[in-house]
């Protein structure tokens, strides 16, 4: 009976080790990783909205090189303005504390993102209050989809309304209510 014991007691121990290593695991995992991005993109198949980007690039624009600005809203819902100065202004829908000067120069304004990977985001929407901006686009710059893409202009100056370009995504919609000086 003794031997037995020993050899159960044993047995439990490794199973106990390896549960207790399987838990310290998945914690060192969930540490790293944030888990509601995974969570939610395991469950919509959608890429997380993030917080939107800049970058630059020089680019040949009616013969000349000229440095372009990429603004991309990564699926966040954007809003476009002019403030007090008269400087076109992006920023958050849901939080203008934080925003984006883009009066100068010539650019280009993304609902979706720009990555090597496919980005699929379930929403995008991009509001023209006021401004001027050479290129709104209603969608990612490269691959993926934005399967509920929005463009809504109330005013302001766009030089080029792209909602959403290629067969990215189905939902694509534009609303042009008044105000706009040139499109």
């Amino acid at each position: 009976k003794s031997a037995a014991k020993t050899k159960g007691m044993i047995i439990m121990k490794r199973i106990g080790q390896k549960i207790i290593s399987w838990v310290l695991t998945v914690y060192v995992m969930t540490a790293i990783i944030p888990l509601t991005g995974i969570t939610a993109f395991a469950q919509t198949g959608f890429t997380v909205p993030g917080t939107p980007t800049v970058t630059d690039a020089v680019e040949t624009i009616s013969g000349k090189k000229q440095t372009v600005h990429y603004f991309y809203a990564n699926g966040s819902a954007v809003v476009i303005s002019e403030n007090a100065e008269g400087k076109t202004i992006a920023a958050l829908q849901d939080d203008n504390s934080v925003n984006w000067d883009i009066s100068e120069g010539y650019w280009y304004v993304y609902a979706g993102g720009n990555s090597d990977a496919a980005l699929n985001y379930e929403n995008g929407s991009i509001t023209v209050n006021g401004g001027t901006v050479a290129y709104i686009i209603g969608s990612n710059r490269t691959t993926g989809i934005i399967q509920n893409s929005s463009v809504k202009v109330t005013g302001g100056e766009i030089g080029c309304l792209i909602v959403n370009r290629g067969n990215n995504g189905a939902g694509a919609q534009i609303m042009i209510l008044a105000g706009i000086t040139r499109l």
